[in-house]
């Protein structure tokens, strides 16, 4: 669950263009002044609700819920809205995100601490793992997967039985990485450590673990140029392979073997629709679409990626001045909408198959 975010402003109109510069000027105007309309009609989303509870930067969206930290937790369900939980916990640290939703409960992993957290809707919270003997160095990222916990940690990866709490497998960083990416795919642990670079060279490990078996399945070291990113960041995947930006490159590793399939230059994101067997990629000046065999179908020039959603993908151009939507299939663009960033800034986020106005205003 990618978010993609971008301050635009409501002051313009919505054009039919072909490309994505903002250098072309022989184009129609069909003239509408509210931006989110254009947007909406554009991208032929339907109003799902409105709720000043979503603002905030935790909200996420996990299979039809919208799930986060406002004034309070909340819990609430898109298809039946009548379903919403609203909680408060002082007791409780706010987590940097939320990681899991099980049950109608909320797991995260308590950052300044050593274990996980379960907030539920009648307002119980459980903490895990608090006397595993385990000393944790800060509990940052949280998955669940059948009976089994990994929590992803600065000092180590922890594998634990929810509901004993005992631990089941335990790996700990031979060096303190500066970098962690992870992602559960399919059973499969994949993480990816960067241990802090040293004068003489960065080296990186790519490991994919059975989280049933405890086994490795394979490890893949990247010698001389580890991963880029901050943070705790998760993997992208398309449940055959995963995408890691290296220093230099772009690679995509096969998940049946750590094998490396396909490596770009120009490449610093990149991301699959499954629906369509295609690839999406974001280069320093554009947008490319590739195939499965990773062959260039088309490219969008002068723009940013900005997220995507149903039968498209949505970008600005380098100077901000305008949005466009293009047609995932061919790469045409069907409109553009003008606005004057960053005067009067409004907010668009992309989230699972949903599209958030101002943080309040959901559609799909």
């Amino acid at each position: 669950m990618n978010k993609f975010l971008l301050s635009v402003s409501i002051i313009s109109s919505l054009f039919f263009v072909w490309g994505c510069s903002s250098t072309d000027r022989d184009v129609q105007t069909n003239l509408n002044v509210n931006f989110r309309q254009d947007i909406v009609k554009a991208l032929g989303v339907t109003f799902v609700n409105k709720d000043s509870m979503y603002l905030g930067s935790r909200t996420q969206i996990f299979n039809d819920t919208i799930i986060g930290l406002g004034k309070s937790y909340f819990i609430q369900s898109l298809k039946d809205l009548s379903y919403k939980k609203v909680f408060d916990n002082s007791d409780v640290q706010r987590p940097t995100r939320i990681n899991q939703l099980r049950n109608g409960c909320l797991y995260f992993g308590d950052f300044s601490h050593s274990y996980m957290v379960r907030i539920c809707q009648d307002g119980t919270i459980k903490k895990y793992f608090v006397k595993s003997g385990q000393d944790m160095f800060y509990a940052n990222k949280v998955y669940l997967h059948e009976d089994r916990t990994i929590i992803i940690s600065m000092d180590a990866v922890y594998i634990f039985n929810t509901e004993s709490e005992e631990l089941v497998w335990k790996h700990r960083y031979s060096v303190q990485p500066e970098l962690i990416w992870s992602t559960v795919v399919d059973g499969k642990l994949l993480f990816l450590e960067c241990p802090k670079q040293s004068a003489n060279h960065l080296e990186g490990l790519i490991s994919c673990l059975d989280i049933k078996k405890l086994k490795y399945i394979w490890r893949q070291p990247i010698i001389g140029e580890c991963a880029k990113g901050t943070g705790y960041d998760d993997i992208e995947h398309s449940h055959r392979e995963i995408f890691l930006r290296t220093q230099t490159k772009l690679i995509v590793v096969n998940l049946l073997d750590g094998s490396i399939g396909y490596e770009n230059k120009d490449l610093y994101y990149l991301t699959y629709d499954s629906e369509k067997k295609l690839y999406f990629g974001i280069t320093h000046t554009g947008v490319v679409c590739l195939n499965s065999k990773f062959q260039r179908l088309w490219t969008a020039p002068n723009c940013n990626f900005q997220g995507q959603i149903k039968n498209y993908i949505v970008v600005y151009s380098l100077d901000r001045k305008h949005l466009t939507v293009i047609h995932k299939s061919n790469g045409k663009a069907w409109a553009r909408i003008v606005v004057d960033y960053p005067k009067d800034p409004s907010t668009i986020e992309f989230m699972d198959n949903y599209l958030i106005f101002n943080g309040m205003y959901v559609y799909k």
